[in-house]
């Protein structure tokens, strides 16, 4: 049954329409049910890897709490995150925060790690992506929508 969800939404994320109607109510579906249920669950989270990630509003300076589809790095403490903001033609408002400050927590288990994002280019960038796009294959779709490269990041843990 997960397997037939799990394909069903990535068919549905190919869809411009979806990803329209998305952008708009799943984030703020995910910070509801977050915030009710004290951190546990989040409207996705039980299929794909989304977490909480929080920056720094590069105008307010205030903090900025977002879901995110977030991929582990493989053999390291960190992990990436894709500013793909369902393939509009701007950029997500955390994506440019990151490229602002590029200091954020992301919550593992209701515990906000620090970490440090580093924006990929090249090879890193590629491989990253590839791994992006297994675990959520409309992101291909996202970027046939638009011109813009994607902003991809590793968040590794900040040094103590």
């Amino acid at each position: 049954m997960r397997t037939l969800l799990v394909r069903s939404l990535h068919r549905l994320g190919t869809y411009r329409w979806f990803a329209v109607v998305a952008s708009s109510w799943a984030p703020r579906a995910d910070m509801w049910l977050h915030r009710r249920t004290s951190g546990r669950r989040m409207l996705l989270s039980a299929l794909f890897p989304v977490r909480v990630v929080t920056t720094t509003g590069r105008r307010s300076g205030l903090p900025r709490r977002t879901p995110l589809l977030t991929v582990d790095e493989p053999g390291g403490p960190g992990c990436y995150v894709v500013g793909s903001n369902f393939g509009m033609d701007r950029p997500p408002a955390w994506a440019l925060n990151l490229m602002s400050d590029g200091r954020a927590t992301v919550e593992y288990d209701g515990v906000d790690v620090p970490v440090t994002a580093e924006l990929l280019t090249g090879q890193a960038r590629d491989r990253a992506w590839q791994r992006m796009a297994a675990v959520w294959p409309p992101y291909r779709a996202y970027a046939a929508h638009t011109a813009r490269e994607f902003p991809l990041f590793r968040l590794s843990p900040a040094a103590a």
